[in-house]
């Protein structure tokens, strides 16, 4: 089957599975799926963003040194050529200096956001044991 004939929606996608591997497979995917996002909030739960930042930053910048100069070279003049095309076509790089501000200021943005909570909100079984505390 070629990848223009490949059924593109959801129902689809799930009898083809279903054809080819049984029903089996699409509870499988199904029970994955569902169990996916409560596993993945429990872990910034339990390990907390900060240290989460800290292994992707560990982890981005070591791949970084994986990606030859050759790829790293080739993408530069990518993103120059195309902010030359955007200069001709709108006439400025307005939109590109948009984006790239678009990051601006996100750590200290964090870092008021929990400077805030641990004072106005604090963690759920603190309020769940205060709800028992003798008076």
């Amino acid at each position: 089957m070629s990848a223009e004939n490949e059924p593109q929606s959801l129902s689809a996608r799930l009898k083809k599975l279903s054809r080819e591997y049984g029903w089996t497979a699409v509870g499988v995917y199904l029970g994955l799926s569902v169990l996916d996002f409560p596993f993945c909030f429990l872990l910034v739960r339990v390990v907390g963003t900060e240290k989460i930042g800290q292994i992707e930053h560990f982890i981005v910048s070591n791949a970084k040194k994986l990606i030859p100069e050759a790829v790293k070279d080739r993408w530069h003049e990518y993103k120059k050529a195309l902010k030359t095309a955007e200069k001709e076509h709108l006439g400025n790089d307005e939109v590109s200096e948009h984006v790239e501000m678009a990051g601006w200021g996100v750590e200290e943005a964090e870092a008021r956001n929990k400077a805030e909570a641990s004072r106005f909100h604090p963690c759920w079984y603190s309020q769940e044991g205060s709800a028992y505390a003798p008076q």
